[in-house]
């Protein structure tokens, strides 16, 4: 017996019939390669792309950084940075009183403020004196830096509390502002930061300053002997 054939279903006969129709029909190709030109250009634009030199972001950034740093020395020497005067503040004043109460920077014993202004010549200070006519008990002496800038100290004590006396050059060190106090025909600028006050008093090139937990009238009378 021979081995029974499959029947041939309808929906064999509609696919034979369909694909013979298929293969008679003309296909127009001329799209698919318009088609693929378009695909290799653009792969070939981003292979491009992609072999741009990779050196070029960081010579960009270099340009930058270069710019930044001429930026950084011509505001430097147009502030003042390249020998031009430093500004000292209130807060940069009462800073440096602390930093001598608390034993932070040396403090040489003297006597008066006589001895205080030798001893600082000693120590290679070329800024003006201290205060000699000042009546009141001296417990040492120091030259204390502003940025570069020197700054003659002396601690007296004065009614009780201890008082930095400091003194620098206006064309090196500009002193602070502030409200203007007169007394006995003088000007006294007084200013303050957190419980002490900063009076100042400005005066033929120079600048004498009293920081301490005074008010600001002790201290204006403190220099009023000046």
């Amino acid at each position: 017996m021979h081995p029974e054939q499959p029947r041939e279903t309808l929906l064999d006969r509609l696919t034979w019939q369909r694909l013979a129709r298929l293969r008679s029909r003309p296909v127009d190709t001329s799209q698919l390669e318009s088609w693929f030109d378009q695909q290799c250009g653009t792969a070939e634009q981003g292979v491009a792309h992609q072999r741009r030199p990779w050196y070029r972001p960081l010579a960009a950034m270099a340009a930058a950084i270069g710019l930044a740093l001429l930026l950084g020395v011509v505001l430097t020497l147009f502030s003042g940075g390249a020998g031009g005067p430093t500004v000292a503040e209130p807060m940069d004043l009462v800073r440096l009183h602390h930093v001598t109460l608390r034993g932070e920077h040396e403090l040489v014993p003297v006597d008066d403020l006589v001895e205080a202004n030798r001893t600082l010549r000693a120590h290679a200070y070329e800024g003006p004196a201290l205060p000699e006519h000042l009546a009141t008990p001296v417990i040492g002496c120091c030259v204390h830096l502003l940025g570069d800038r020197p700054i003659g100290t002396a601690l007296v004590q004065w009614e009780g509390q201890p008082v930095s006396i400091m003194t620098a050059r206006t064309s090196e060190v500009h002193p602070p502002q502030g409200h203007e106090v007169q007394h006995e025909g003088r000007t006294y600028r007084v200013q303050q930061h957190e419980e002490s006050h900063v009076v100042i008093l400005a005066q033929n090139g120079q600048w004498i300053g009293a920081i301490g937990v005074h008010d600001a009238e002790t201290l204006v009378r403190l220099l009023a002997m000046y």
